[in-house]
């Protein structure tokens, strides 16, 4: 089962090519990693599923199986661990995300006396 994104993220990040993967990929810095929220999957058996995307690695989003939810996601650790082990990660780094709008409008204080 192979689906385009993932709904429910609970950790992502950016990681750094090497040079060698940076000569493959045509110029390319970054690659992207996301794990998803574990959950049921549709089989009767009752296993469950964690999604997984790794640029470069994974074929889009696919699933870790486990008999439990916490089983699932260390078999999706896991196969986060085989990407490390294979690759040299330069350095990895959350996701920069845009603040709310509630946020970015703040009030400046004047110090002026």
């Amino acid at each position: 089962m192979k689906t385009k994104t993932i709904g429910d993220v609970i950790a992502d990040g950016t990681w750094l090519f090497p040079e060698v993967m940076r000569k493959i990929q045509k110029g390319r810095k970054t690659g992207y990693i996301a794990i998803g929220r574990p959950r049921p999957d549709t089989d009767p058996r009752g296993d469950w599923i964690c999604p997984i995307q790794i640029d470069h690695f994974t074929n889009g989003v696919v699933y870790a199986h486990g008999v439990g939810p916490l089983d699932a996601l260390l078999n999706a650790m896991n196969l986060l661990r085989q990407f490390f082990d294979m690759n040299t990660v330069l350095n990895l780094e959350p996701v920069k995300r845009k603040k709310p709008a509630s946020a970015r409008t703040s009030r400046r204080v004047s110090r002026r006396k």
